[in-house]
């Protein structure tokens, strides 16, 4: 039997959710046979959502094997326990920095380890530290310092930020996330707050396309850490992320049928509505410039609350600059946007 595109994210969001969240589907095998059918004729739309990983999990628990999914599994585990040693070594050096979009709940796919350092004397700090343990520094570019460590037969990339940006653009104040940090299994990381909101503002504002395992991801760090969603709200506002929220909520609410009384968004107004409608067709997921533009409008408009204006123009003028206007060029004569891929 043949799924549509949208009918795939919803089977596969509940089918990985219930897994999860009560591990329903380790003992019925009647989730299998289409599983695998999946994997043998819609790997593009596994990898593009950045499942395989996950789906390696759930079918171990069915007694399914294959060498796909083993290679990915093998290559996470590989960067995980890199993200712990190299946390590590620079928590005994004194390094201020913290892990983003590394540690979740969901296991991603992951394409590379991001590090936010909090000053320029802490690049310096990670950057020595990087050299003494066998990274070379491969590329320099106004949003990071790329890094990377060939180890176990697989390429290792570390991103090294000075800020949470699009360009010169921050859509994510760093001395909020400096505020919260946590340990994870051993990785100083962003807290549950700030990495459902991080998730919600990178898909939606530079990478222009939201993954199912963001959703999958976003719905079990609430679960797991019991956020309050009116805390969730106030925060995002206090960022001027209301737009990009809203859209992972209403996402959760088409793919969740559960979701939708949870979540209260019958209530919301029609702009609120018209900012996050999103074409379920498509593969990756991409907001539309309906939501894009929202998106910047209220970032901006947050900014100036607390940075001056000549600051704020000059982040703005610095977008041109970043890859998120490639994307935005590609989206305007209706081509998908570029989507990163993971190397093998």
């Amino acid at each position: 039997m043949s799924m549509s595109v949208r009918d795939k994210y919803r089977w596969l969001f509940m089918v990985l959710k219930d897994f999860y969240l009560k591990n329903k589907y380790s003992n019925n095998p009647a989730v299998l046979p289409l599983l695998v059918r999946m994997l043998e004729s819609d790997l593009n739309f596994l990898r593009f959502n950045k499942l395989s990983v996950g789906l390696a999990e759930l079918c171990s628990s069915l007694s399914y094997r294959s060498d796909v999914l083993d290679q990915r599994v093998r290559r996470y585990r590989v960067y995980f326990e890199e993200a712990r040693r190299v946390s590590c070594i620079m928590v005994s050096h004194g390094i201020k920095f913290v892990f983003f979009k590394t540690v979740t709940v969901f296991p991603k796919d992951i394409s590379d380890l991001d590090v936010l350092v909090f000053n320029e004397e802490a690049l310096k700090g990670a950057e020595k530290i990087l050299t003494e343990i066998g990274y070379r520094k491969r590329r320099k570019s106004q949003e990071q310092h790329l890094w990377s460590l060939s180890l176990s037969g697989v390429i290792v990339d570390i991103e090294l930020h000075t800020s949470v940006a699009a360009a010169g653009y921050e859509y994510y104040p760093k001395s909020v996330i400096f505020r919260n940090v946590v340990e994870v299994d051993g990785i100083k990381t962003t807290s549950p707050l700030d990495s459902l909101m991080l998730t919600a503002a990178h898909s939606v504002v530079k990478d222009l396309y939201i993954t199912l395992a963001d959703i999958l991801d976003f719905t079990l760090t609430i679960d797991k850490y019991n956020i309050d969603f009116d805390m969730l709200i106030q925060h995002a506002r206090d960022l001027g992320l209301l737009t990009p929220l809203f859209l992972y909520m209403f996402l959760l609410s088409e793919f969740d049928e559960g979701e939708r009384k949870r979540l209260s968004l019958v209530n919301c107004s029609f702009w609120r509505k018209l900012f996050t409608v999103i074409n379920y067709g498509k593969v990756p997921l991409r907001p539309g410039i309906n939501t894009l533009i929202p998106s910047y409008l209220e970032m901006t408009l947050s900014k100036l609350r607390y940075k001056p204006l000549s600051d704020v123009l000059s982040e703005v003028l610095s977008l041109p600059q970043g890859k998120g206007l490639d994307n935005l060029i590609y989206y305007l004569v209706g081509a998908k946007p570029l989507v990163k891929k993971f190397s093998e």
